[in-house]
């Protein structure tokens, strides 16, 4: 059973389903699927596990935001920003001494 509060499933056609996702969380969906030789009979079900989280895309302006930020703190640094997966990677350079 899927959770509306973090999902939707939607059906679109037989074969075919699409899941919405609404807000961060976990929820389970359970697939029943027919075999194609024999339509009367039901496979074992298959749950998947969906886990809805941020896309880290939209954080690039306030990464540029905090890049500005950090340049003016350190002006002797080359600090950059970059997303990777669902992490925040810090590249760059420092002097020895601050």
């Amino acid at each position: 059973m899927v959770d509306p509060n973090i999902c939707d499933l939607i059906q679109y056609s037989p074969t075919e389903l699409g899941l919405i996702g609404k807000r961060l969380g976990t929820t389970q969906v359970t697939l029943w699927f027919r075999e194609s030789d024999n339509p009367n009979v039901d496979t074992q079900p298959r749950s998947i596990v969906v886990r809805v989280v941020p896309d880290l895309k939209e954080w690039e302006p306030r990464l540029k935001q905090l890049e500005a930020e950090i340049a003016k703190l350190f002006p002797n640094s080359k600090v950059r920003l970059r997303t990777f997966g669902q992490r925040i990677m810090v590249l760059g350079q420092a002097p020895r001494r601050l």
